[in-house]
């Protein structure tokens, strides 16, 4: 089965179809982490000691982080082969700073 496979492996890729569309969904995070109490104590953060209200804990290594920055988008995309054309729209972005 798999020698099959690898022997269609051309004609199976997606580049090979006369066309397609896919819904695409990006997320892009960034965060503090290993915030530690020794970090929480730091003099640039006396005043804003609310902003470690909003921790979370990482689900692959258990350790706190804060996260910073997110933003989301999701799109419609085409593409066509002949004649050659790959056009996205974007449906909907949204940003948040933490």
């Amino acid at each position: 089965m798999i020698k099959k496979v690898i022997d269609h492996k051309d004609k199976n890729r997606i580049e090979a179809k006369d066309f397609y569309e896919y819904e695409k969904y990006e997320k892009i995070e960034l965060a503090l982490n290993n915030v530690t109490d020794e970090f929480k104590q730091k003099r640039a953060f006396r005043k804003f000691q609310f902003i470690f209200d909003y921790m979370d804990t990482s689900q692959l290594n258990g350790k706190p982080y804060l996260p910073v920055f997110m933003r989301e988008t999701t799109s419609k995309a085409y593409y066509r082969k002949e004649p050659r054309a790959e056009k996205e729209y974007l449906r909907g972005r949204q940003a948040d700073w933490h």
